[in-house]
């Protein structure tokens, strides 16, 4: 029901490359299933020299139940990588992110006359920026990609509106937030991609861990990722020469 605890951050989707060279170009596109929330997430990321790439990616999730929450989450970031015999892949991306989140609430309330019982609706719109670093390790081939990752977020919400009631639960968590906005999470992955060398199934899980927050229970602690991974290479110029 409407008056359930409400997620106020869960983890997003880690584009982890694994780019060996540059001009290569990657594309990610699936499903989302987190502890109560749900949605789907896409991602690009493009080696633009053969050390440095550009990546970003959008996760949308509405809650699972009814409590009635939607995040929207977009990142951007800068990286590093450096590849080693063409398998072994060190990557790490420093960006940024926004968030943005609507939340609904219901709660019986006793009516003013009688012993009867109505609903009273109640809104809560939140947004928040973040920095992040993400670094990471893994093995590509042309059927399999293996990767551990992990990302350290340190967000902080700029906004936070609500007309809740003051005499409510869901008020005081909210508040509770409010008084602490910065707050620094670790967030190890764990990708697999299996496939062709252009197109890979990607299973990818992420925990969740506040380091500075002890009310783990506003946000959801782990989300597991599907979906397809495109890999569109440099093209290959066969170049002859005569002599």
């Amino acid at each position: 029901m409407g008056s359930c605890a409400h997620c106020y951050y869960s983890p997003s989707l880690q584009l982890i490359p694994l780019f060996t060279e540059k001009n290569d170009l990657r594309l990610i596109g699936g499903a989302a299933f987190g502890e109560g929330a749900d949605g789907y997430n896409a991602g690009i990321a493009y080696s633009i020299t053969d050390q440095f790439a550009l990546m970003s990616d959008y996760t949308f999730s509405t809650s699972s139940d009814a409590t009635g929450g939607k995040q929207s989450r977009l990142n951007g970031a800068l990286g590093y990588y450096k590849a080693f015999k063409n398998s072994f892949v060190f990557e790490t991306y420093a960006g940024l992110g926004s968030i943005s989140e609507h939340h609904s609430y219901t709660y019986p309330q006793h009516t003013s006359y009688g012993s009867g019982y109505s609903n009273q609706n109640y809104t809560s719109r939140l947004s928040a920026s973040k920095l992040f670093l993400q670094p990471s390790f893994g093995y590509t081939s042309g059927s399999i990609d293996l990767a551990v990752g992990s990302r350290f977020d340190y967000l902080m919400f700029n906004n936070i509106e609500t007309n809740l009631n003051p005499s409510l639960s869901e008020y005081t968590r909210l508040m509770s937030l409010s008084q602490h906005n910065n707050i620094l999470f670790f967030e190890p992955s764990f990708t697999l991609r299996v496939g062709w060398e252009y197109v890979k199934l990607q299973i990818q899980y992420i925990p969740l861990i506040p380091v500075n927050y002890e009310d783990k229970f506003l946000f959801g602690t782990k989300q597991l990722n599907i979906g397809l991974y495109f890999n569109f290479p440099q093209k290959k110029n066969k170049v002859s020469s005569l002599k």
